[in-house]
């Protein structure tokens, strides 16, 4: 969704671009942003969301992972989950 001002959510429901799938430990680390009715938004960790960019076909995503590298990420993270979902089914 984006708004006339430039400003893009992303909605995803389990699963993004018939590849990374919302898992408990991705929801574990996502931050409480708020809750708006029956509504309630989490924010992604830096790290959950380097890995959801890296499989778009978006360029403006490279440019968001480089901002994320340069702001810090826990490649640890990063490396466990892209092995754990390799072979995730849903």
């Amino acid at each position: 969704m984006r708004n006339s001002d430039g400003f893009q959510c992303d909605v995803f429901y389990r699963q993004v671009c018939q590849g990374l799938v919302l898992t408990p430990r991705i929801l574990g680390r996502a931050e409480r942003y708020g809750r708006f009715g029956n509504l309630s938004i989490s924010l992604m960790s830096p790290e959950d969301l380097f890995l959801f960019k890296s499989i778009t076909e978006r360029e403006l995503d490279l440019d968001d992972m480089r901002i994320l590298v340069e702001s810090g990420v826990n490649w640890d993270v990063i490396f466990h989950e892209c092995q754990k979902q390799s072979g995730y089914k849903i």
